[in-house]
């Protein structure tokens, strides 16, 4: 199975890739996820390597890892 299983979740880690750091809440705000939702689609790309829990702006936030980038970049050449 793909680590991306579907739009939202490719969505919320180009969302991640744009920028070098998000916190929780703001991605909660953003991506119009609810927590649970959010909390297991990060779960998925966390499990699948493609990004990290680091800290934002002094909270919890995620960031994407070379992988999860290098697999963007990837999917935007094809």
């Amino acid at each position: 199975m793909h680590p991306v299983r579907d739009e939202r979740a490719l969505d919320l880690l180009s969302a991640l890739d744009a920028r070098e750091r998000v916190g929780v809440r703001e991605l909660l705000s953003t991506t119009g996820c609810c927590e649970s939702d959010l909390h297991g689609l990060l779960a998925e790309l966390r499990a699948a390597g493609l990004v990290a829990e680091t800290t934002a702006a002094g909270e919890r936030g995620y960031r994407t890892t070379r992988a999860g980038s290098e697999a963007l970049a990837r999917l935007r050449d094809e």
